[in-house]
């Protein structure tokens, strides 16, 4: 065989044992590009950061995270215009409406909720993918909101839904020697807990799993030498070969209440996953023998809906209403600070971490394990604090509530002068 064809053939192989990586400007889906809370930054957060807000346009309520990409931002809500639970793209501009695509009629709150959806749609390519809190599973082209294909999960049996509407977000495992996958916690016990359906018509591809899942999404990520997706259901930890949905391992949870189930589970290092519960976090290891075992666990990092960000050796997230570092190695708190309050989500942008106080403040504070400091600070750039974390995209972040989208923009603080 000819030397270049051989190369070209290996970087094939090589490249479709990993997750494709969206380009610098993308915020394409859940927890940002690698599902970790993690922007891929340039320069401007290695040092001081000032953040302005760069437009602002009212909002139906919902819980859903912004993501972006070929200067398009994309979000559901509730839509009190219409009474619907819309999927909608606007400019990254100027916050202008470029699109709007109805999934049904609006989901209203209950037993503490809010009206309106809970997940937050993917970007794969030029698609849009989106699940309302009904069932309705839909896939749209994201220059033209033009519909490709609607599938409604409740009515094909395809999932069970949740008490409090669907809350999964889709997940597209990208394999080029195997072809794309759209993958979904579906919920139900018979066989059918995750499902993985073929990206272009919608067509389930195979289903696995006898668990039941609430408020929980799909990980995908590297565990030692292997790829793996990993399901948080409300009995299981489990992980699955990414190309066919065969499990390779399972941990069962003491998670007492069905809804301690929240978000999705955390890699730690190269062989940790952290899942966080309403009472406790629990971190698990797997071994080189490929059992996974528990390392320990942490009454510092509970009662949130915040899901945790694990950097350089810590862990941080909230208890409560206090923010909090803990060490990945041991879980034992190292610092909890009050400010800046709330339950707020987080990201993680180059030295600085920002969220949502309880005051609607856009908070910045340092990444560090030694204790908390505000980098920067803009007042009320929402009405309140809020649970949907912050998206980034470039130089701008993507805030939400239940009544405005905002774009804010960042820019590098110049240092102050000093005399030569």
């Amino acid at each position: 065989m000819h030397p270049k064809l051989c190369l070209a053939l290996a970087f094939i192989l090589v490249s479709s044992l990993f997750p494709s990586q969206p380009l610098l400007a993308d915020w394409p889906q859940l927890r940002g590009p690698d599902q970790d809370g993690k922007a891929t930054v340039s320069d401007i957060f290695d040092g001081p950061i000032e953040l302005t807000v760069s437009w602002r346009r009212p909002l139906g309520k919902g819980y859903s995270q912004v993501v972006v990409a070929d200067d398009v931002a994309v979000t559901l809500y509730a839509d009190p215009r219409s009474d619907r639970d819309v999927v909608a793209a606007f400019d990254t501009a100027n916050g202008s409406l470029r699109w709007s695509v109805a999934l049904a009629e609006t989901y209203r709150g209950h037993n503490g909720s809010d009206d309106g959806p809970i997940a937050t749609p993917t970007i794969a390519g030029k698609t849009v993918y989106a699940l309302g809190p009904r069932g309705q599973l839909v896939a749209v082209e994201l220059s033209t909101g033009k519909e490709r294909w609607r599938r409604d999960l409740v009515a094909t049996g395809d999932a069970r839904k949740p008490f409090y509407g669907f809350s999964t977000s889709p997940y597209v495992l990208a394999d080029r020697a195997h072809g794309d996958r759209l993958v979904l916690m579906t919920g139900r016990a018979d066989g059918r807990t995750l499902t993985a359906f073929d990206p272009a018509t919608g067509e389930p591809l195979w289903r696995r799993g006898d668990d039941t899942s609430e408020h929980t999404t799909i990980l995908d990520t590297r565990l030692g030498d292997r790829r793996q997706l990993v399901a948080f259901t409300n009995q299981h930890l489990i992980g699955l070969d990414p190309i066919d949905g065969r499990e390779r391992w399972r941990q069962r949870l003491d998670t007492g209440e069905i809804y301690e189930t929240l978000g999705m589970a955390v890699r730690v290092d190269d062989d940790g996953l952290l899942v966080q519960r309403w009472e406790e976090s629990v971190l698990y290891r797997l071994g080189a023998d490929g059992a996974i075992g528990e390392a320990w666990r942490s009454n510092q990092l509970k009662a949130s809906y915040s899901v945790p960000i694990h950097h350089d050796g810590h862990v941080y997230g909230y208890n409560g209403r206090f923010l909090t570092c803990v060490d990945a190695k041991t879980g034992k708190q190292v610092w909890k600070s009050r400010p800046p309050g709330g339950h707020g989500n987080m990201l993680l942008a180059g030295r600085h971490f920002l969220t949502v106080g309880d005051d609607g403040d856009l908070v910045a504070f340092a990444a560090s394990p030694e204790g908390y400091r505000e980098t920067a600070r803009l007042a009320t750039v929402l009405s309140s604090a809020s649970i949907t974390a912050p998206s980034l995209s470039d130089d701008r972040m993507y805030l939400r509530d239940g009544e405005s989208l905002v774009a804010v923009k960042v820019v590098a603080k110049p240092l102050p002068k000093t005399d030569d």
